[in-house]
């Protein structure tokens, strides 16, 4: 059952790692963005040493749905984008490189971090927390990384603002997911938007056109 929970990103990496020298013909980007994807696995590494072994584990147990997502949000996403965030303005990489860096540091750290809050949480393991939630993850990840380079080649405040918005939005709604399917609603008020969510990352991050690029190339 751990299976899909353990391998689900290493897989993402492979397949990224794969679609990238597809398109260049050459390892060349890998090589350079080597020090981001050891940052983001040693990074994942500390905290949760620390957090498991040292400090606690940070749950939230109350009974309020928006509280619950808010605090699902900050453990899934925001904590982790302040780590980028240190790389970005503390990494001696040129910024044309650090720009496009949060996917290299992002999958390397949820490899560790995914793994890690669903075995320490004080909740049991259950379908939703070992499937559906990482592959949400997943998609967030992907999709912000997409939003995250146009906000950073936009020209205008006014873009720069939208893109802004958009990230906060597609990094909140996995949360808002997993708080609506806590709450114990019936299936279809989380499954709808889960289903919606996913299929709108996979046509605003670029998976369609990658996967076709693979394919075309295997044929080839």
């Amino acid at each position: 059952m751990y299976l899909f929970l353990f391998a689900l990103i290493p897989v993402a990496m492979i397949y990224y790692g794969f679609s990238i020298y597809s398109l260049e013909g050459s390892f060349n980007t890998l090589k350079n963005k080597l020090f981001v994807c050891i940052y983001g696995l040693v990074s994942a590494a500390v905290v949760c040493t620390v957090l498991g072994f040292f400090v606690f584990f940070p749950e939230y147990t109350g009974t309020n749905a928006a509280l619950r997502a808010l605090f699902r949000w900050l453990r899934s996403f925001f904590a982790p984008a302040l780590l980028f965030v240190l790389y970005f303005f503390w990494s001696n990489d040129l910024i044309s490189e650090r720009k496009t860096s949060f996917l290299f540091f992002a999958l390397p750290f949820y490899a560790v971090w995914l793994p890690f809050c669903v075995l320490f949480s004080l909740e049991s393991p259950t379908f939703f927390t070992i499937f559906i939630e990482p592959s949400l993850v997943l998609l967030m990840l992907i999709v912000v990384s997409a939003d995250l380079r146009r906000l950073f080649d936009s020209q205008t405040r006014g873009d720069k603002f939208i893109f802004g918005i958009l990230i906060f939005v597609e990094s909140l709604i996995p949360a808002v997911i997993y708080s609506l399917w806590y709450a114990g609603l019936f299936i279809l008020i989380w499954a709808i938007p889960a289903l919606l969510y996913a299929a709108l990352c996979f046509l605003r991050s670029g998976l369609k056109a990658s996967a076709l690029n693979i394919a075309e190339k295997i044929r080839s």
